[in-house]
């Protein structure tokens, strides 16, 4: 009506009134919507930009289904196909290091409960028996109850800096003992 442009969503229908066949068309405006999916767009762009340079393994937990969703870069970091994992916390404990397993449920459940943030390292054993150590964070949704309902975090391999640690200090102890 002003001669202004938009993106318009049309629905056509074939009525029949007093026996005469009408064509009722309606228009919806959806400029906004197209507007956010753009921005949503440029937000995963950036999203998959900044998780592939830091090498970041991504995961999402649905605490009452008990499912866990791995981006392509956790199953790297843990040696691993998507067919020998099945989705369940289960599986990923079979992957951390025994000597670390209590630790690990313990600051889980410390994140649930909303103790504290979930914040950890841990070993991590590949089944080519590999040992790697790895970096976590992790955030709790709560619903409105206040009941957990989801666990979304990032793990990175922290390998390297751990091997370099280690080499630092026996270099160090050797220097005290001499």
């Amino acid at each position: 009506l002003d001669g202004s442009t938009f993106f318009a969503e049309v629905i056509a229908k074939e009525i029949l009134i007093d026996d005469k066949s009408v064509t009722q068309v309606l228009f919806n405006d959806i400029s906004i919507r197209i507007e956010t999916e753009k921005t949503i767009s440029l937000l995963n762009e950036r999203y998959d930009l900044a998780i592939s340079a830091a090498q970041l393994g991504v995961w999402d937990r649905d605490i009452s289904e008990n499912k866990l969703i791995w981006n392509e870069r956790m199953f790297e970091i843990y040696g691993i196909s998507k067919n020998e994992f099945n989705n369940t916390p289960e599986a990923w404990f079979k992957c951390i290091y025994p000597d670390d397993i209590e630790n690990v449920v313990k600051e889980l459940n410390l994140a649930i409960k909303g103790i504290k943030t979930y914040n950890t390292s841990f070993r991590i054993k590949t089944p080519d028996s590999n040992i790697r150590y790895i970096k976590a964070f992790g955030r709790v949704t709560m619903a409105p109850d206040g009941k957990p309902i989801r666990m979304t975090g990032i793990n990175y391999d922290i390998s390297e800096q751990k091997i370099a640690e280690g080499k630092i200090i026996k270099t160090h102890s050797r220097a005290i003992i001499i």
